[in-house]
């Protein structure tokens, strides 16, 4: 009876270590991901911030293309293309400039690391996929009614 007790003891032990284990794997996972992605987002954001004008206007070209000779290009990472900046930087408002490939994550929503253009500087921020996609349809609202109201340019 003593060893069918100690036996199941260490048996429960060894699934709760385990399950703990997994989560900390989790987590840890997720953490790192989420953190690499915005590292990148903010490294980008810095190299674009270099962009900005003295009318602290949304640059045109946010393309990494502008990146001299032997600096990394952001991994993973897309950008509002040149015609939608033209159309956006008249605006006034916030703009989604660039935001890195989606991060999956183990525990939690998924999210993208996102780079805003707002008060004439670059802001890095995390949303999750759900938020990204709601920033990224009222954007695409706004750009459509620009277009329909404006000869292009």
């Amino acid at each position: 009876m003593r060893k069918r007790t100690s036996i199941l003891r260490s048996a429960g032990l060894l699934i709760v270590a385990t399950i703990v284990l997994v989560l900390f794997i989790a987590i840890t996972g997720d953490s790192r991901r989420q953190t690499n992605a915005m590292h990148r987002a903010r490294a980008y954001a810095a190299e674009l911030a270099t962009r900005i004008g003295e009318g602290k206007l949304l640059p045109l070209n946010l393309s990494p293309g502008g990146l001299a000779a032997g600096e990394r290009q952001p991994i993973g990472m897309e950008w509002v293309a040149s015609s939608d900046a033209y159309w956006l930087r008249r605006t006034g408002r916030t703009v989604v400039a660039a935001w890195s490939v989606p991060v999956v994550r183990a525990l939690g929503a998924d999210g993208r690391a996102v780079i805003f253009f707002e008060g004439g500087a670059f802001v890095v921020r995390w949303l999750t996929l759900r938020e990204f996609g709601q920033s990224m349809a009222a954007q695409n609202a706004v750009l459509e009614k620009l277009r329909t109201q404006a000869p292009n340019p």
